[in-house]
C-alpha cells in the first residue's frame, strides 16, 4: 500500500503513491508524524523538530533554546534547512548564496 501526497489546503492529491506504507512505518516509529498540519507549528515546534533532524537530544525536558529572538522562522525555511542538511549528509555538493541564503 502507498500513500498519496495532499495539498493541506485544498485537500486535492499533488502526488500520487510517494510514499510506502514500510517507509512510513519507520518514520512514524521514529517520531515523524506525516499526517500533522506542519503549518499551524508555532516557533517551539518548529525549533525543537529541526533540533531533532540535526542530531540534538530534544525532549519535554530539554527543549531547543532559540538562538536568535528576532528571527522568524517559518516551515519554509525549516524545510530549506533540512534539505540542505541532508545533500550534505549525502555528499551533495551546496552552493548558498545571496544575503538571505537564495541559490
Amino acid at each position: 500500500k502507498a500513500f498519496d501526497a495532499i495539498d493541506p489546503a485544498t485537500g486535492n492529491i499533488i502526488y500520487k503513491s510517494v510514499i510506502q506504507e514500510a517507509l512510513c512505518t519507520e518514520l512514524r516509529f521514529q517520531g515523524v508524524d506525516l499526517f500533522d498540519d506542519y503549518c499551524k507549528w508555532q516557533k517551539d515546534m518548529l525549533l525543537n523538530n529541526l533540533g531533532r533532524v540535526i542530531g540534538l537530544k530534544v525532549t519535554d525536558e530539554t527543549p531547543v533554546k532559540d538562538p536568535d529572538p528576532s528571527y522568524v522562522i517559518t516551515i519554509d525555511n525549516v524545510m530549506k534547512m533540512m534539505g540542505i542538511l541532508m545533500r550534505f549528509r549525502c555528499g551533495i555538493p551546496v552552493v548558498i548564496m545571496g544575503e538571505t541564503g537564495c541559490g
